[in-house]
């Protein structure tokens, strides 16, 4: 069974953040933690929790051994498999992760069968749009 993780990227500091600074609460709701001494509290205000987007792990790692989430920017040089189509942006569709090429504007396989030994992660889309391009 893969581990259910997640990121958090803030929109308005363009960072993700620590996964000390948030909170996912077994019904779906967000929290972010914030350092208020002694103890921490829990903010769930619905303006600032717009401004955040939570990106799934997708259960698999690059040959680096590099954690894969939803919207990171993988590159394959194996061009048997994936001939130009060597870049692709990781999506979530239809109940599973899928590889966008940027090539085709398309989908080009579930991210299972796009894995390879050389696939490694390059970005994400939010630190590094440019890479799709």
């Amino acid at each position: 069974m893969n581990e259910i993780k997640f990121r958090a990227w803030d929109k308005i500091d363009n960072k993700f953040l620590n996964p000390k600074e948030f909170i996912i609460f077994g019904n779906g709701l967000f929290g972010r933690i914030e350092k208020i001494w002694p103890e921490p509290g829990i903010t769930m205000d619905s303006d600032d929790m717009k401004n955040i987007i939570l990106t799934q792990f997708t259960g698999l790692k690059d040959s680096k051994f590099v954690e894969i989430y939803e919207g990171d920017i993988l590159k394959s040089v194996d061009e048997i498999k994936h001939g130009i189509n060597n870049i692709c942006l990781v999506k979530y569709k239809d109940s599973g992760f899928w590889a966008w090429a940027p090539e085709l504007n398309d989908f080009n396989g579930d991210l299972d069968s796009w894995i390879n030994y050389d696939t490694e992660v390059i970005g994400n889309i939010y630190e590094n749009p440019e890479l799709l391009k």
